[in-house]
Parts: structure tokens; C-alpha cells; sequence
């Protein structure tokens, strides 16, 4: 295959590929920085590969020197592009210079010194320090995601590296003012190979964004999932006192009731009222009374086992489930809790005396319904307030 045939292959891949890009930047161009830069590469080699090979038929000097600026420049912007893509800063100010010194030496050996190794060599010189820099980007300055993102264009760019530097190697070696028509094999090949790179990059360039498109639909979606647990966890708390509330103690009953039948697995219920609590909202305002409210559930949580469970039951009362639980265990825990929220330093001096709980505790017992529970630990409760308060009692159906 002669060079120039093989340029005219190079000039339809490369549409090809900018064709290709072209859908992708369509279709995320408002997604992701950098991806207008990525396709502006590739119209840039178009046209610059289109100019290139019209020289080759048309012997038009300026036809070459424009053709290589374009391409040249369009290697920068792919540099350009892919570190907005990775979230790297790249200095604009190095390769407006770089890009002025290459125009200047290639103008030179296009119209005052012509010479078309030279020039391939000029080219292929100058585009290692952009090679090399995107690799730095990719590899060093990129973070682990976008790093994991990038990885394989970065292959591909150092495969052209390495092409580069095999095509500077054979320039050198054979150095000599040469004619595109007794361009040797070697070159042909080089091209050849470039060709392929380019396939490869656009695939690579293809998945990198793709890549990314798919993390973030994995990470919207899990924030999405997130967002519905924490929904679903709201509707289950109280906000004053971030306990259960009742609408859920109530499903958490019902299980306990079912599993009772079917297992014969106990439980026990304590039902806390704070004594005297409205006089904290009439006397102190219902800031303090909340401030109340939230202490005693802190204290609540603080000191019931991780199997326990906590819920406000009304304003001023909540409700402990203590599965597995025999019913004179449950006494020892109440009094605990009775002694740990007297001890507690609630809201602040002026209030007169130490908050205190009064605490009805009750079994299930078979051919008691839930209902009837709740009724026993209620009545258990009102027995421990009208005793004085503070203080723990059972429901023995002797003493109703």
C-alpha cells in the first residue's frame, strides 16, 4: 500500500471517528466539561487531514502548513478537554507558545526550506510534551474515580507515545530532505498504526464518558434509594423526642402479638408518664416542656438494651416493648430507668424540682388480647401515680 492511499485511509477514519464523537457530544455536551474541546480535536484533525491530503495530489504548500497547524491544534484541545473531563487544571499559557514555535518552524521548512521529513519530525517532536502531558493528567493528577474513568484512553495515548517515538527514532536515522513520494515503508506503516490508535481512542474517549454517565446513574440512584430510607425512617419517629411513634409501636405490637401465638414468645410492656408534666408548660412555657420531653427520652434510650424498644405513646407518656422479657426483669429495668432520669440534670436550675417517672408494667398472658394489654400496663400506671408517683407497679388483676 502506497502513502498515499494510506493517507486517504487516515482522512476516512477519521471522519468516521469525528462522526462518531460527534453523537456523543451531542447528547452530553451539557453533561460534562470538557467534551467540546474533545470534539473540537476531532474537527480540527478533519479539516487538518483533509488539507494534508489535497497537498499530496495538489502540491499546494499552504494546503500542508495549515493542514498540520489544525491537527497540531486539535492535539491540544484533546489535551485540554480531557483534563475538564478528569477535573484537572491544564495551563493554557505553554501551549500557546508551544503552538507559535511549531508554526513558525514549519512554516519555515514549508516555504523557505522545504522538506518533508523535516517537518514529520518537527510534528512529531513537538506533539510528545502534549503526549506526555496528558498522560501526567490521566495518571498522576487525576483523582481515583476519574482516574478509573480515563485509564484506557490513557493507554491508547501512550501507545502513541510510543509510535511517536519510534517515528522520531526512524526520522533521525534516516535524516534526509525526502519527497512524499519516495517516503519510505516504515513511515507507511507509521501511519497505518496511528490510524488504528485513533479507532482506539475514539472507543476508549467513548467509554470514559460512558463510564461516567453510568456511576452517576448509580450514584443518583442510590441516593435516590437513600433518600426513600430516610423517608420511610421519618415516618417512624417522633421529631420532638426521635423515639418511635405511636402509628409504629403499634405494627411493632402487632408483631409481637403474632409471634407470641405462634411461638409462644413473651414480652413486656412498660407504659412512663413524666409526673406533673403540664405544670412545665404552664410554668416554664412548652420550650421547656419539650426540653423535658427530649431529656427523658435521651435517658429513656440511653439505658434500655438494643433489643428494646422505645415510643412516645401520648404527650407526656412512652412505651417500652421488651421482648422475651419475663415480667420481674422488667421491674428491675423500670426502677433503673426511674433512678437514672431522677438523677438526670433536666434543662436548667429554675426548675424547682428533679423530673420524675412514674412506670405501669404489665405481661402478655395467654387469652390476653393486645388490647387488654394495653389496658393492664394503662391501669398499672395510674396505680403507681395515685400511690405518689415515682415508682414502678405491676398489674395484678387482684388489686383491680
Amino acid at each position: 500500500m502506497d502513502y498515499k492511499t494510506t493517507l486517504v485511509i487516515f482522512v476516512c477514519i477519521n471522519y468516521i471517528c469525528t462522526i462518531f464523537m460527534g453523537m456523543n457530544y451531542k447528547s452530553m455536551r451539557t453533561q460534562y466539561k470538557g467534551l467540546n474541546y474533545i470534539f473540537a480535536d476531532y474537527i480540527f484533525k478533519s479539516l487538518g487531514l483533509s488539507l494534508s491530503a489535497m497537498y499530496v495530489f495538489l502540491n499546494i504548500p499552504a494546503l500542508v502548513f495549515i493542514g498540520n497547524i489544525f491537527m497540531f491544534i486539535g492535539s491540544i484541545y484533546m489535551l485540554f478537554g480531557i483534563g475538564m473531563f478528569v477535573r484537572v487544571r491544564v495551563q493554557r499559557y505553554p501551549y500557546v507558545a508551544l503552538t507559535v514555535f511549531f508554526s513558525t518552524l514549519y512554516a519555515y521548512f514549508t516555504f523557505v526550506y522545504p522538506s518533508t521529513r523535516t517537518r514529520l519530525l518537527i510534528f512529531t517532536v513537538l506533539s510528545i510534551p502534549v503526549l506526555l502531558n496528558g498522560l501526567r493528567v490521566i495518571f498522576v493528577l487525576a483523582d481515583e474515580k476519574h482516574k478509573e474513568y480515563a485509564k484506557n484512553a490513557g493507554g491508547v495515548i501512550g501507545a502513541l507515545l510510543l509510535i511517536n517515538i519510534f517515528r522520531i527514532y526512524n526520522g533521525f536515522h534516516h535524516f534526509q530532505p525526502m519527497n512524499y513520494d519516495i517516503l519510505i515503508g516504515i513511515e507507511t506503516l507509521a501511519i497505518l498504526s496511528s490510524a488504528i490508535m485513533l479507532l482506539m481512542l475514539t472507543f476508549t474517549l467513548s467509554q470514559m464518558i460512558h463510564k461516567k454517565l453510568m456511576n452517576q446513574m448509580f450514584e443518583v440512584q442510590k441516593q435516590s434509594q437513600d433518600l426513600l430510607e430516610s423517608s420511610r425512617r421519618n415516618e417512624s419517629i417522633d421529631p420532638l423526642s426521635k423515639t418511635m411513634n405511636r402509628k409504629k409501636i403499634e405494627e411493632l405490637l402487632i408483631v409481637l402479638m403474632d409471634q407470641y401465638k405462634v411461638y409462644n414468645d413473651t414480652f413486656t410492656l412498660m407504659l412512663i408518664d413524666i409526673d406533673h408534666f403540664k405544670r412545665f408548660n404552664t410554668a416554664f412555657g412548652n420550650q421547656t416542656g419539650d426540653q423535658v420531653l427530649i431529656e427523658v427520652a435521651s435517658t429513656l434510650q440511653e439505658n434500655l438494651r438494643k433489643n428494646d424498644v422505645v415510643g412516645r405513646w401520648g404527650d407526656e407518656e412512652f412505651i417500652v416493648l421488651m421482648h422475651a422479657t419475663p415480667q420481674a426483669f422488667a421491674v428491675s429495668v423500670g426502677e433503673m430507668l426511674i433512678e437514672k432520669v431522677r438523677e438526670r440534670h433536666i434543662v436548667s436550675d429554675h426548675i424547682p424540682e428533679r423530673i420524675t417517672i412514674s412506670v405501669g408494667c404489665s405481661e402478655i398472658k395467654p387469652g390476653l388480647s393486645l388490647k387488654q394489654l394495653l389496658v393492664n400496663v394503662d391501669e398499672a400506671l395510674q396505680i403507681a401515680k395515685s400511690q405518689g408517683r415515682n415508682q414502678i407497679r405491676v398489674f395484678d388483676e387482684q388489686s383491680v
